[in-house]
């Protein structure tokens, strides 16, 4: 089990609509998958093989060594279950081992799940 760019992409698509401003209305949803794949550190939980719910931000080349996360989504028929609290965790825990000393992110507040979170 893992994350592949085209993966990424699937989920991006599954998820797209979730969010208060759908990504696609921002990115294109396959660039966003690639830079993804190619520059974020990302933390996944799965179902089967496909991603259900995921954390990827961004840890190297960081603006004041404090890291930046770019997307926290968990498709519909995932959540509830404490996937991203974990993943974000898991991301936090991955900032402190590289010795960053911050991580930095942006939400609507219409978004009230993830303003709950943070």
């Amino acid at each position: 089990m893992g994350y592949s760019e085209q993966r990424i992409e699937q989920f991006l698509r599954r998820v797209d609509r979730t969010f208060p401003i759908p990504i696609s209305e921002k990115v294109e949803l396959c660039e966003f998958a690639s830079k993804l794949f190619a520059k974020a550190t990302i933390c996944c939980a799965y179902d089967g093989e496909e991603i259900c719910s995921m954390v990827a931000g961004y840890t190297e080349k960081t603006i004041d060594n404090i890291a930046y996360v770019s997307l926290v989504a968990t498709r519909a028929d995932a959540q509830g279950k404490g996937l991203a609290t974990r993943l974000l965790e898991e991301f936090i825990s991955i900032c402190k081992t590289m010795g960053l000393r911050g991580v930095h992110l942006y939400t609507d507040t219409r978004n009230k799940g993830a303003v709950a979170l943070y």
